[in-house]
């Protein structure tokens, strides 16, 4: 039995033998302590389950390894309270009541409960836009942030630990990272997630800038602030690390194994807090669980004890609270959170019907707290395997099967991740990209069950064109997938997406360089990695999800990358246009055009278009121009034989320059040739053909006179001909591009 715990059979006035008995108890506790035998000897249920949680808890801990410490509390008394494991491997350091363990997460319970304290006391409302207070975030995003988005996860803010990562380097390896930092990053950021109040993403940094709303709210830092609140219930042991040099009593250490046997002490060399980064011990959780269930406080302190279990109405995910989620587990109404920091792993569950509080909490980053909380909670409410596994979740109707054939393609989520289905050995293969594959086993009719986890239904519907599946699981809300039409890519479209692209709010850059098949060398984080085209314009690379935007030339713009938590983080191209200036022959040969100097044409500069065998000798060549300056841009291999050239002229047309359309035989010789502008300048860029159609893309100059030419504007501009060059319509983009 822990030590804290031999203070509840002290007396102020006891016999002498009244004292040698406690001092024979004492020393049997302290036997059965080092043992690692630490169930708590407290008033239990006739029927309470302690040796077969005993058994659950050491199962997970062999010899000298981290641990986890476990508790539970009803109806306002602690019922269980288990340690094992070491806090300090080095210096074989057991876990004790006494050991103070990172919760991670599970600190923005009480982050939420400051700032709700606030609120009481009117110094704040929920409903303020935080900029109210702290004005140097997000100046251009004129909608709201309320202070209650950032509680429930719903503000569109980034989280910067992923941020982090996109510079190459993650947060544990950054010696003294702290919350300024964090919230400098979060200043430069100039675009959301998502607009303010329309969705839900987890984010850490809207628990940063709590902490920040706090300071500047109450005048006391954060970690002062909190304290306050700590002591008010009787949390004495608890506190936000604010520096990673200084020395917390009892601090357990962190600890993973990743596979080779050995220990190895996860770095935490960093000052962040609020979102997470709380020492604290059991005893302490399971103080605040007594409080939470007896409401055994002053009457000023209720309100905020009452208020800080409900849901926030009116957000968009009102099952997200003040840090806490209220939601189900296996049918039984369930407040609970999750904490992951490093090799720190923590989870608690109250179960309000029941008045059972479980926490469960360690250093250990080789163990699943989450699945140590759930089992825990099974146990103890008596919650059968066989009452969760039943199909009841499912639809009646299963529809007459399908051949597996009729089943393989791509299919998008709801969330956008592409899963890819097909036919390996007779058998369907779920995969998403880079992860670990699925068999799907037939059940009846068009339903599948996962091999790997049998209560994962998978169900097929939908004509050929229009299929979809739909993914049960008992306690979740069913998951639409529809199946995407895969578009036949011409062999030219590929090097299209060669570039350069950056993003100016976290100062980082990558390329893209196409190598085969539907392989890119993609250089990030400082090293080349291979990214894969799953989809016209959708890239991924292991975690970065890669979607191209066009301009409406159909040229890249931009790039949008979901990484992590964080989505459409916005990378612009900053490489020129890719022109297809070199094409294929039937031989095996070049045909290629480029602009070249006075030595062969007429003029200044002319069009180049010449030919090469297999070895890349020359066949022949053509030349194109007038008496001025003409530009090759790119070329075009038509259906029915012969190349379209797009370029400039500025020797022939209306204006300085115009864009400059020629259709060539197979032999180079010229059909006809067309101009298309006015009097200033207009550029031709890329030309595809259409079933009847030309497309040209290029730009165009727009003037307000002759005169000031420095106002003059440049616009995308897309001229739509017949087959003979004549044009029928033309459209100008919105937006200048210079």
């Amino acid at each position: 039995m822990p030590n804290h715990d031999l203070k509840r059979f002290y007396l102020p006035k006891f016999s002498f033998l009244f004292l040698f008995t406690q001092l024979l108890i004492m020393k049997s506790f302290t036997l059965l302590f080092f043992l690692g035998v630490t169930t708590a000897l407290f008033a239990q249920p006739n029927n309470f389950p302690n040796v077969e949680l005993d058994n659950l808890i050491e199962a997970k801990i062999e010899g000298l390894a981290p641990g986890v410490a476990v508790g539970i509390v009803k109806d306002g008394e602690i019922i269980y309270e288990k340690y094992i494991g070491y806090a300090n491997l080095s210096d074989d350091i057991k876990n004790t009541a006494e050991s103070r363990f990172n919760i991670a997460s599970n600190a923005k319970q009480f982050t939420a409960i400051c700032v709700l304290n606030l609120a009481l006391e009117g110094k704040l409302s929920l409903k303020d836009d935080f900029r109210k207070y702290l004005p140097q975030f997000y100046p251009d995003i004129q909608t709201p942030i309320l202070i209650e988005q950032l509680i429930t996860h719903s503000s569109g803010i980034r989280d910067f630990y992923d941020l982090l990562s996109l510079e190459g380097t993650p947060w544990w390896k950054r010696v003294g990272l702290d919350n300024k930092d964090a919230l400098k990053l979060l200043a430069a950021q100039k675009e959301l997630n998502f607009l303010p109040g329309s969705d839900y993403a987890y984010s850490n940094s809207n628990y940063t800038l709590l902490t920040e709303l706090v300071k500047k709210v109450s005048g006391l830092s954060f970690d002062a602030y909190s304290q306050i609140i700590f002591k008010q219930f009787g949390m004495n042991s608890t506190q936000f690390s604010t520096n990673y040099m200084e020395v917390i009593p009892h601090k357990t250490l962190p600890y993973s194994n990743w596979g080779d046997s050995r220990w190895q002490q996860y770095p935490m060399v960093v000052d962040l807090n609020g979102d997470g980064f709380l020492f604290t011990t059991l005893p302490d959780q399971l103080k605040w669980e007594q409080v939470l269930q007896t409401k055994n406080v002053p009457e000023n302190q209720k309100q905020l004890l009452l208020s800080s279990q409900e849901k926030i109405k009116g957000v968009f995910n009102e099952n997200y609270g003040f840090g806490i989620e209220i939601n189900d587990y296996k049918g039984y109404p369930v407040v609970q959170h999750a904490g992951s920091t490093g090799a720190y792993g923590t989870h608690f569950l109250r179960f309000p019907s029941q008045n059972i509080s479980i926490v469960v909490m360690g250093n250990n980053g080789n163990i699943g707290y989450t699945q140590l909380a759930n089992k825990v909670a099974d146990i103890v409410l008596s919650i059968k395997e066989s009452t969760v596994e039943k199909d009841n979740y499912l639809p009646e109707d299963f529809g007459q099967q399908k051949s597996l054939g009729d089943l393989i393609g791509l299919y998008r989520s709801q969330e956008g991740e592409i899963i890819k289905i097909y036919e390996e050995e007779q058998q369907l293969i779920w995969k998403i990209h880079n992860q670990n594959q699925l068999t799907l086993l037939h059940e009846k009719g068009n339903l599948y069950s996962a091999k790997e986890n049998k209560a994962m239904k998978v169900l097929f519907s939908g004509a050929k064109n229009k299929r979809q599946f739909t993914v049960f699981y008992p306690g979740t809300t069913p998951r639409k997938h529809k199946v995407v039409i895969e578009e036949e890519l011409n062999p030219a479209y590929y090097s299209t997406i060669d570039g350069t692209y950056r993003n100016e709010e976290t100062n980082t850059e990558f390329t893209l360089a196409y190598e085969k098949e539907n392989r890119y060398k993609m250089h990030v984080f400082g090293k080349d990695r291979i990214a894969t085209l799953l989809l016209k314009d959708e890239l991924r690379m292991n975690g970065i999800k890669l979607r191209i935007e066009r301009n409406l030339i159909g040229a890249i713009s931009e790039i949008f990358v979901d990484y992590g938590r964080n989505k459409n983080i916005r990378y612009r191209r900053i490489s020129e246009i890719n022109l297809i200036t070199a094409l294929p022959t039937k031989e095996g040969g070049q045909i290629m055009v480029n602009t070249t100097a006075t030595t062969y044409g007429k003029g200044k500069g002319d069009i180049l278009l010449t030919k090469t065998d297999i070895k890349g000798n020359e066949e022949w060549f053509k030349i194109f121009g007038g008496k001025s300056y003409d530009k090759a841009s790119s070329i075009l291999n038509l259906k029915d034989g012969g190349y379209l050239i797009i370029g400039s002229t500025s020797s022939f047309g209306n204006g300085n320059y115009d864009i400059w359309l020629i259709k060539t035989d197979e032999e180079g010789k010229e059909i006809w040739n067309k101009t298309y502008g006015g009097f200033y300048n207009e550029y031709g860029y890329i030309v595809e053909e259409k079933a009847e159609r030309y497309i040209i893309k290029g730009k165009k100059q727009v003037c307000p006179d002759n005169t000031n030419w420095e106002k003059c504007s440049n616009y995308f501009w897309v001229i739509e001909t017949d087959k003979e060059g004549n044009e029928f319509s033309n459209t100008v983009d919105d937006l200048p591009i210079n």
